[in-house]
């Protein structure tokens, strides 16, 4: 099992390596909702707010990821609370996190 600071390390390490590719972003409601495709997760779709990034959903094709992308976008005027998805085998286990949004 990983601890915080190992999977932070994979993180900057995929980053640096060009292991993170971007394939949608729409800032909406005082969010933005953000997928990508990461080397060790696949895709992956997160809740961007003044906390920092909130990942909420997970999949392993393309298309999916997309149609995910779009209903988030569509649910996000409603969002209060989301489960922001742990690392998995490690330490950071999914936890319920209350989003505040940008002004």
């Amino acid at each position: 099992m990983d601890s915080q600071l190992d999977v932070r390390i994979k993180m900057i390490k995929s980053i640096s390596s060009g292991g993170i590719k971007s394939l949608s972003k729409t800032k909406r409601y005082g969010l933005t909702i953000s997928t990508i495709w990461i080397s060790d997760l696949g895709y992956e779709t997160a809740i961007f707010d003044m906390v920092g990034a909130h990942p909420v959903e997970r999949c392993e094709s393309k298309k999916e990821a997309l149609v995910n992308h779009e209903k988030w976008v569509n649910k996000s005027n409603r969002l209060v609370t989301i489960l922001k998805l742990g690392y998995p085998n490690s330490s950071i286990k999914d936890e319920e996190i209350t989003l505040k949004r940008f002004q």
